[in-house]
């Protein structure tokens, strides 16, 4: 799932529903490059994930644990 916010933050939704646990989830995104990924925690507040990205992919270090669905949220880089 995916969502944009009137501030112009992605957000996706990241559900596993297979019983192995998805490590290193990787993103093909068009538009402008990602700046910074951030993962919602249990306690509602927002942690930074590190990432890599190389052109459009990026890769960020979130865990997908099975029938545990991980809530990003994405911050691009603005042109100048």
């Amino acid at each position: 799932m995916h969502d944009i916010s009137q501030e112009g933050r992605e957000y996706l939704c990241l559900p596993d529903l297979s019983p192995d646990i998805v490590k290193q989830v990787s993103l093909q995104l068009p538009g402008a490059p990602v700046e910074a990924i951030e993962r919602l925690c249990i306690a509602g507040a927002w942690e930074p994930v590190a990432f890599s990205a190389e052109g459009r992919r990026s890769r960020c270090e979130a865990n997908v644990p099975t029938m545990q669905p991980v809530v990003l949220r994405l911050s691009r880089m603005v042109p100048t």
